[in-house]
């Protein structure tokens, strides 16, 4: 979905390069059949290495074919995973997920609404407490970060066992061009027919909010693979410095808007022409 440009009538706008292989990959025999072909496939352009952008598993199960297929020409493993992770960590704070300096842009009037969190969460803070028991608990209160989670453990376990390199992108929730889960799509229309239904938000309107732009998720992808095709991790010494090595990066806007915020922003364009936004002392109250 981050591939298809909004002005275009086509499915993709791959290169005509790129080779196009569908396949389901919870139908693990078929899936398995497909990657082999891939791995055997003469038709791949440069170098026989193979370097997999996963942007759909979530759980250890969904990579294991995946490796165990490519392993012999894998380079490199790009797994897009997620904020939730942290929430199956050995502490919850109130924190926004802008990496391990929090800058990932111009400094500015930004930096006053990222004064407003404790401290910012660092990569290095992906770590399960040391109490199973209190594993078993945060599993339980956020199933989907722990699978998620699962995911970069495993990944940092075979990418030692098959020496190849792992970049896990940690994505809040994701907004802007492409994204399909019709969920700030549905708040507007929400918003412009409000007259009829009464917006009824959540009560934790102040809750910041920690966003990831596709744009931005596009980039990331494109910069770590850049770093590979530039020569990094083609030595031994250099797989042993960085390819083998797992990475984590939080990707996030600098914009932390609280609910309402967000809200008014969305109220702002389904309002558009029409008089004042009588929804905002509704939710105010």
């Amino acid at each position: 979905k981050y591939w298809i440009r909004r002005d275009s009538k086509s499915r993709s706008d791959l290169p005509a390069s790129v080779l196009h292989l569908e396949c389901d990959r919870t139908k693990k025999k078929r899936l398995t059949k497909i990657l082999g072909k891939l791995r055997e496939s003469r038709d791949l352009p440069g170098s026989p290495k193979i370097c997999v952008v996963d942007f759909c598993a979530y759980k250890p199960s969904h990579l294991r074919p995946v490796i165990k297929s490519l392993k012999p020409r894998l380079s490199h493993y790009i797994f897009i995973s997620s904020d939730s992770i942290y929430e199956v960590c050995r502490e919850s704070r109130d924190s926004s997920p802008h990496g391990d300096s929090g800058d990932s842009g111009d400094s500015g009037d930004s930096r006053k609404d990222l004064a407003k969190y404790p401290r910012l969460l660092r990569e290095s803070d992906a770590v399960r407490p040391s109490s199973e028991k209190e594993q078993r608990r945060l599993k339980d209160k956020d199933s989907y970060g722990h699978k998620k989670l699962r995911c970069e453990e495993y990944l940092a376990r075979k990418s030692r066992e098959y020496n190849f390199g792992a970049t896990s992108l940690r994505l809040c929730d994701v907004i802007g061009p492409y994204d399909t889960t019709d969920r700030f799509w549905s708040t507007y229309l929400w918003f412009k027919y409000a007259r009829d239904y009464p917006v009824l938000p959540d009560k934790e309107l102040q809750t910041r909010l920690s966003l990831t732009s596709s744009q931005d998720a596009v980039s990331a992808v494109l910069r770590t693979l850049q770093r590979l095709s530039e020569g990094r991790g083609e030595s031994k010494e250099s797989r042993d410095s960085w390819g083998s090595r797992c990475r984590a990066y939080n990707v996030a806007m600098r914009e932390t808007p609280s609910l309402l915020e967000f809200l008014r922003m969305i109220a702002s364009h389904a309002k558009k022409g029409q008089s004042g936004l009588p929804e905002d002392r509704r939710m105010e109250e």
